[in-house]
């Protein structure tokens, strides 16, 4: 199963993407939190990568939607500032895994995928 990265920067995300070749994993990139929406009511993920550089409030419920459509796929939000400030988050997204900051190197936040991904469903 593929991963979800919702990026509103299509090189950040083509750079993230590209780093999870080294794990055996592909990427769905989609700029906004509307596709994100489309894609989790219509293919399986294995985990998703949120930004909130946007809107925190979209990326919460992208968060909720899928904990109810996709249980099994945990979330990693990417903050625009200070992760240790955000850590709120983990309390009100229970399928939330991680918060990093936006200057994580790509290979960082390869391996953290592959760490955090779900295993398929059966």
């Amino acid at each position: 199963m593929p991963v979800l990265i919702v990026e509103h920067s299509e090189d950040l995300g083509q750079d993230w993407a590209g780093h999870l070749a080294q794990f055996d994993r592909r990427a769905i990139l989609t700029p906004d939190t509307a596709g994100g929406f489309d894609t989790i009511g219509t293919r399986r993920v294995t985990l998703v990568v949120i930004d909130l550089t946007q809107n925190v409030g979209a990326a919460m419920a992208l968060a909720d939607y899928t904990a109810v459509r996709q249980p099994w796929a945990p979330v990693i939000f990417i903050t625009p500032g200070n992760p240790w400030t955000d850590g709120d988050l983990l309390i009100h997204a229970r399928n939330a895994c991680a918060i990093l900051g936006r200057d994580t190197p790509p290979g960082d936040l390869a391996a953290m995928i592959a760490r955090h991904a779900a295993k398929e469903p059966t």
